[in-house]
This record gives structure tokens, C-alpha cells and sequence, in this order.
């Protein structure tokens, strides 16, 4: 086969790559935070990168004759963690929503805190989604009951005049590896203004 040919039939015959910048991350609507009164609905944040956690199985070895063999244990290594990175806007909305949201789970003066009874108390669903370069859906992670532990700290510098970058990290209960486009009829969903977190606030 030609070497063009070659390389034509190599490209066609896959799919194409998936994209680290193709991706939106979604907040349900935070009931801790419904009592604000600047408080929107999705959460508009900035998000420059979103870490989800690895899928883990945990295993025990079973000696046998010599040679050693692993099986699946009745344990979860299960990573229940998800951070991001967002840009904070002029006005520090998003990150006085995060702040306001923290201080509802855990006072910083009095430590008074919040009930976690309920699911929807402080927690809330976190999406994320990988989008092809048209804007359509392909994959979908769901991680269900997060809450914000940690809003890193801010650096301020009189030598530099780029943006505001700051990390959040929390904890989930429960995730959905991932949901496929083609296997949950989430294909060819199209981004509107109302469900991505890409909005500008300024």
C-alpha cells in the first residue's frame, strides 16, 4: 500500500482524539447558598482544569505454588476527591459564592455547623462534560454530593499583572464513571448559555 494511501486509511478509520480543553463543568443549584442574594443559578466559575479521580478496584494476593495472584477485595481505594482550578473574576463573585458556601458547612469564628442530614444541606451534583470541537457531548462524569473543603489561598504580586488563579477541592459521595455519549443518549447535546460554566461575569 502506498505510503499516502497508507496514511489516509490510518486517519479515516479512527476517531478523533479527545481534547484537554474541550470540557465544561456544571454545579447544580447550592442550597446552602439560596438565602444570598447574588447567589445564580448555575454557579458561573471560570474552570481552567477539572481533576477527576482515578477508578480504582482494590486486591489481595493469593500464594499458590509458588507464584502469587491477585484478586478482587471486598475493600474500596476509591478516590472520593475532586478539585478544579478557576479564574477569579474582577468582582470575586465566584469566589465569595465558594467562601459564603464554607462558611455555611463550617463557621471559621464560632465553628457552628451546618446539618449534613440531608443530601441537598450542603452538598450539591457536580458535572462534568467532554465536548468535541462542535460543541457536542461525548462523555459525562457525575460526581454526587460534593461539598468544598479547601479554596486555596490567593497571591497577590506587584511584579505581575496576570489574572487570579485559584484551586478549590472537595469531597463526593458517590461518582459515575463516565456516562458515554453513545450509551446514554447524551450525543449531538448542544451548549447553551444556560448549562455552561464558560459564561463571562465581569
Amino acid at each position: 500500500m502506498p505510503a499516502q494511501n497508507f496514511l489516509n486509511t490510518l486517519i479515516t478509520q479512527h476517531a478523533e482524539d479527545a481534547l484537554t480543553n474541550h470540557f465544561e463543568v456544571i454545579f447544580n443549584p447550592i442550597n446552602a447558598l439560596k438565602d444570598q442574594a447574588d447567589y445564580t443559578s448555575p454557579l458561573a466559575i471560570r474552570v481552567l482544569t477539572a481533576s477527576i479521580p482515578a477508578q480504582t478496584i482494590s486486591t489481595y494476593e493469593v500464594p499458590k505454588r509458588g507464584r502469587k495472584f491477585s484478586r478482587p477485595s471486598g475493600l474500596s481505594e476509591q478516590s472520593y476527591e475532586f478539585s478544579f482550578t478557576y479564574r477569579i473574576d474582577k468582582n470575586f463573585n465566584a469566589y465569595r459564592m465558594i467562601s459564603d458556601w464554607m462558611k455555611v458547612i463550617q463557621a471559621p469564628v464560632t465553628m457552628a455547623m451546618s446539618s449534613d442530614v440531608s443530601l441537598n444541606a450542603i452538598r450539591t451534583v457536580v458535572t462534568v462534560n467532554a465536548i468535541d470541537t462542535l460543541g457536542n457531548i461525548r462523555a459525562t462524569w457525575i460526581m454526587e454530593g460534593f461539598f468544598p473543603k479547601e479554596q486555596a489561598a490567593i497571591e497577590f504580586d506587584e511584579n505581575s499583572g496576570d489574572p487570579l488563579i485559584i484551586s478549590v477541592t472537595g469531597d463526593f459521595l458517590n461518582i459515575k464513571y463516565p456516562l458515554l455519549a453513545e450509551s446514554s443518549n447524551i450525543s449531538n447535546i448542544k451548549l447553551t448559555p444556560s448549562n455552561s460554566t464558560g459564561s463571562e461575569e465581569e
